[in-house]
């Protein structure tokens, strides 16, 4: 780690497994444990949908919320038409 960094906050999943099928999650799981063992002082955040939460969801949200951070717009299908 470098020199000066005191707190490190991370945004996981809430299922997380190092035995899980899916990449992402298994991912998420390595590198929670990579963060505790850091020696540096941390929180670990773990965000869940309202209506369900699996591996599916967790990573459909993660791209759409990459898809908001990168695009200028978002288009939103509603009854045929786009919202923007």
């Amino acid at each position: 780690m470098k020199e000066g960094v005191k707190k490190i906050v991370y945004v996981s999943h809430t299922n997380t497994s190092l035995n899980s099928r899916f990449e992402y999650i298994r991912g998420k799981a390595i590198v929670e444990d990579l963060v505790r063992k850091s020696g540096i002082s941390y929180g670990i955040a773990k965000p869940c949908v309202i209506y369900g939460d699996t591996p599916q969801e967790s990573i459909l949200i993660n791209n759409l919320a990459y898809l908001l951070r990168r695009l200028p717009i978002f288009l939103i299908p509603e009854k045929g038409d786009f919202i923007v």
